[in-house]
């Protein structure tokens, strides 16, 4: 995965401990998010997020970008790469700083990454929301993403599994429908 690709308009890079102060400075405007999770905001959770994997994924595969506006952290994402599957980009978080929600920014953040993902050769992106937080839920549906029907509960909340096809239109028609003998 190349993130210095997923966007052309904001500057990503790869956050660490050493950004923990930040990063929970973005966290803080998001109570809602942390409400639903049933949890604080708190430098343990940041730790925790700038490390968390999937069992059998190794630290390779984890990409926790802070995404600069200038010198100002506007968004943090979390990119696993070919998690569940080979081909697929598994979004572990994705948080906006509320002071710049409701312009458009995320989107455009979100559509530049499942562009250039695409381009490099994933078929899809899969992300997990907190069932019940329309806030996210509305987010995601609006960017393409669909609930597969996956469920997964954790202690007081279900995380719903959604996914979205990255494949370019032409790859997913039959050949004969594209012309092609």
């Amino acid at each position: 995965m190349n993130t210095v690709t997923l966007s052309q308009a904001y500057i990503l890079r790869q956050m660490t401990a050493e950004d923990a102060p930040q990063i929970l400075a973005l966290y803080q405007t998001n109570p809602q998010y942390f409400d639903a999770m049933l949890s604080e905001p708190s430098t343990e959770s940041v730790m925790h997020d700038l490390n968390a994997l999937p069992v059998g994924m190794t630290a390779e595969a984890k990409h926790y970008l802070g995404v600069y506006d200038g010198s100002s952290l506007i968004a943090v994402l979390d990119l696993i790469d070919g998690y569940p599957v080979k081909g697929t980009a598994f979004i572990g978080l994705f948080m906006v700083n509320a002071s710049v929600q409701g312009r458009g920014i995320g989107t455009r953040i979100v559509q530049e990454c499942l562009k250039a993902l695409s381009q490099e050769g994933y078929s899809e992106a899969r992300l997990g929301f907190v069932e019940g937080n329309r806030q996210s839920e509305a987010f995601w549906l609006k960017n393409g993403f669909a609930p597969t029907g996956v469920r997964s509960r954790r202690d007081g909340y279900t995380i719903v599994i959604a996914s979205r096809s990255l494949l370019k239109e032409t790859d997913t028609m039959p050949e004969d429908a594209r012309g092609v003998s």
